[in-house]
């Protein structure tokens, strides 16, 4: 399993809400000004595990840290219900060597903090299973 293939097949998929999509991180105002921006962050996994004697599959945790506007949380919250929406029990996702078999959220939204310019962060923790 090609972990930047994993990477980048959930960027794809989240850069559809709006929001440029970053990894590992948030990117600092003098790399990207823009409020609405999302960060995909692997957190960890499992490496090789059987489901039956045929069937391989990896697990992969990571999360989605959601940075909306300095002075509306209605948007930021709809920013974060759209990556809980896009990504929870999404299935049957093609990457070039593996395929994820299902994604789905390991928490609800959870709310941070503001950052540094007063813009409110959400985080989403997700898993991945991958055959």
């Amino acid at each position: 399993m090609n972990i930047e293939e994993f990477i980048t097949g959930i960027i794809t998929r989240l850069n559809t809400l709006g929001a440029k999509t970053f990894s590992p991180e948030l990117p600092t105002v003098d790399d990207y000004d823009e409020d609405m921006a999302l960060a995909v962050t692997l957190l960890g996994g499992k490496g090789q595990n059987s489901l039956g004697a045929t069937r391989l599959y990896n697990t992969i945790l990571f999360r989605v840290i959601i940075r909306g506007a300095r002075d509306n949380d209605t948007e930021t919250r709809e920013l974060a219900d759209s990556v809980y929406n896009k990504l929870n029990m999404a299935h049957a996702i093609a990457l070039t060597d593996s395929r994820i078999e299902i994604i789905y959220a390991d928490s609800d939204i959870q709310y941070i903090e503001k950052d540094e310019n007063e813009r409110i962060l959400y985080n989403i923790n997700f898993r991945a299973i991958i055959e």
